[in-house]
């Protein structure tokens, strides 16, 4: 008979680790399968960022310099790390033509030091190493080069199968296996989500970058491929993204398109590649509606929009080990017994933020860059500093909404074009993208 573990997690990203470590210090008999053989080297697409001073999932997040801590004070949690991290000190949105928006001044809030900042850059394989080594200590049985392909429920509990014919069984599984889950298709869980498109991302770490306020993330807007640049943990080097819900269009050629625009080619114009270049394709749904079925927790990336970002899966993870550390504890094996996590999921996220899916409109098809640029000048800078992303939506709608009478009398065909695309339903955006993209199959 196989061993029965309290809780099998599958995958040690953020979530998963976090969810396994938890767990394991209240005592659980915890396995963790991991596709990857080393955690440390990452693959896929991420900057490392993580936002802080803005509320996130009922949470204030804080770096503490001395201690090394990612402190959650509300959640009363912590995650080491002694790695190498950045200041970022806004977050800014640059039109074709080079005007940014500027939500934080970069100079100013430099000024300030720490106190400043919006949010820190992580050495992501580090910072996640040290969860799973935190997790190693206190007893998860890990079993890495794992690569999860079913699962099933028996009379004894959930079994998980890998590709080379092992089973692991436990009371309640945690699915954490990212963006493109494979126990989500297996669960068949994707089939009531609205697909949203298939998304492509390339990212290159460049070195020789220069122009002024690089201390800032910043997204690129009105290209055939969106580009983000970020600062990057190592001196001298940065951060060039680009991605698209086309599968046709050449990443390799849109980025080079932006490297050697007007606006931009002065700021790479001693550029060179000078470190890991990562990239990823993924299947983006709207968020899943409910998180749990039999005895299984869904949590992470696996169960939003598109990502819940390294914060969310952490704080998804903590909540997941907790909840079901304590129906173990209880022997309440089943729904009831994980209803902290059913309720978080349900109410404090999909109640907060919503089930997701946006309008898929691209606003190089209503904007010229022209547009753009005169856009992005006419807002009186810096706004407020923040890095969450709703936030930065309320601040982005509420400064336009003001500026409408000065674009009306400015940039009356502006105007028109803003109305016609609050006119456009939500539905021939997202029809264009899941045209340009293909869907996963179990």
């Amino acid at each position: 008979m196989k061993k029965l573990y309290d809780v099998v997690v599958v995958g040690a990203g953020p979530c998963g680790a976090m969810a396994a470590r938890i767990a394991a210090e209240s005592g659980l008999d915890v396995a963790m399968l991991e596709r990857k053989t080393d955690i440390s080297f990452i693959r896929r697409c991420c900057t490392g960022c993580l936002g802080l001073k803005d509320d996130f999932m009922d949470d204030i997040q804080q770096f503490d310099d001395k201690t090394k801590r990612l402190l959650f004070p509300r959640h009363g949690f912590s995650v080491k790390y002694d790695g190498p991290y950045k200041n970022v000190y806004g977050f800014h949105l640059a039109s074709p033509l080079g005007a940014r928006v500027k939500l934080g001044s970069v100079t100013e809030n430099k000024k300030r030091g720490n106190d400043g900042r919006v949010a820190v850059m992580v050495d992501k394989g580090l910072f996640i190493k040290g969860i799973v080594d935190e997790g190693l200590a206190a007893g998860v049985k890990a079993y890495f080069n794992t690569n999860v392909i079913d699962v099933w429920n028996e009379p004894e509990g959930v079994v998980v199968a890998d590709s080379k014919g092992n089973h692991y069984k436990g009371k309640f599984v945690i699915a954490a296996d990212g963006v493109n889950s494979r126990l989500v298709r297996k669960l068949g869980l994707n089939q009531g989500r609205r697909w949203l498109g298939t998304y492509k991302d390339r990212a290159w770490d460049m070195a020789g970058v220069e122009f002024d306020e690089m201390e800032a993330l910043i997204f690129c807007m009105g290209w055939e491929c969106s580009v983000s640049l970020a600062p990057h943990v190592q001196e001298g080097l940065y951060h060039v993204a680009v991605a698209s819900y086309d599968w046709k269009l050449d990443l390799e050629e849109g980025i080079q398109k932006f490297l050697q625009s007007k606006a931009f080619a002065p700021w790479f114009k001693n550029a060179r590649v000078g470190g890991h270049n990562t990239s990823c394709v993924s299947n983006i749904y709207s968020s899943m509606p409910n998180a749990f079925i039999n005895n299984i927790l869904i949590a992470g990336d696996a169960t939003w929009m598109q990502e819940c970002a390294i914060l969310g899966a952490l704080l998804m993870g903590w909540k997941a080990g907790h909840s079901v550390s304590l129906a173990v504890k209880q022997n309440q094996i089943n729904k009831e017994g994980v209803s902290d996590y059913v309720n978080f999921y349900t109410k404090d996220l999909i109640g907060r933020y919503g089930m997701g899916g946006g309008s898929g409109i691209d606003f190089s098809d209503y904007f010229s860059p022209e547009d753009m640029e005169y856009m992005a000048a006419i807002v009186d800078n810096p706004l407020r500093s923040t890095l969450d992303f709703y936030t930065i939506y309320r601040t982005i709608s509420k400064t336009y909404l003001d500026l409408f009478p000065r674009i009306q009398d400015e940039r009356p065909d502006i105007m028109e074009k803003l109305f016609n695309i609050r006119n456009v339903h939500p539905e021939v955006g997202l029809q264009k993208r899941r045209s340009n993209g293909f869907l996963s199959v179990s």
